[in-house]
Parts: C-alpha cells; sequence; structure tokens
C-alpha cells in the first residue's frame, strides 16, 4: 500500500499527495503530521508532482470484522485530547471530527462523504 499525506486541493476540498505512482481505485495510507493515520481510495488524479501524485480521495470501507476507526499515532486510541461528542461515523465507513467539517451543535450530522447521517460513535 502506498503511503500519503493530506493536502488541500485546489478546489478546497482534502486529498492526498501520494509518494509515488497512483491511479483510480488505488487503496492509500494517509499519515499526518500528527501521526494521525487511515486508509483511503484515490477517486480521481488531479495532478502528478516530482514528488509523486496529487489525488482525490474517498474514505476506504472497513474490512468485514473490523472496526472503520481510525487510529492516532498507530496506538489505537481515538480522538485524543478532544470531545468524543464530536466524534461521527456513517454507515459508509467514515469515521470523523465533526467540527473539522464546519459542524455546529445544534446541526443535523451529515456525513462529508456520502451526505446520510452521522451518528455519535
Amino acid at each position: 500500500m502506498l503511503n500519503a499525506n493530506p493536502i488541500k486541493l485546489d478546489n478546497g476540498t482534502w486529498g492526498a499527495e501520494v509518494n509515488g505512482h497512483a491511479q483510480p481505485g488505488t487503496c492509500i495510507n494517509i499519515i499526518a503530521r500528527s501521526g494521525k493515520s487511515w486508509t483511503a481510495i484515490v477517486t480521481s488524479v488531479e495532478y502528478r508532482t516530482g514528488r509523486g501524485t496529487v489525488c482525490a480521495t474517498k474514505s476506504a470501507p472497513a474490512a468485514p470484522g473490523t472496526s472503520p476507526r481510525r487510529t492516532v499515532g498507530g496506538s489505537g486510541r481515538r480522538n485524543v485530547g478532544g470531545s468524543n461528542l464530536r466524534r461521527r461515523e456513517c454507515s459508509c465507513g467514515w469515521d470523523g471530527d465533526m467540527l473539522s467539517i464546519g459542524y455546529r451543535p445544534g446541526q443535523t450530522c451529515r456525513c462529508p462523504e456520502c451526505g446520510g447521517k452521522a451518528t455519535a460513535s
């Protein structure tokens, strides 16, 4: 599996800069500076650089029998330093921090991947 870093795309959404050659359908491991990592699937190639490939991505579905939750620094701990009330997940496999995508208390939680209702995790 190729490693990647999160990157803000030209259209304002988040994607990944893959260390190597990637194409749509490639499964990648995104690692943030904080050490948090998650698996994603390349949906489109935006452009190639001397270091690799800048891609749009979507959350990868969890393998059967495993939790779709992301980990921090490989420790298996979730949402370190924050309130679990902010954590949400969706049946499509997305799991994230609602405040990071602009959610404010009192709003209906919608999954940024599929638009479905995200529930507390």
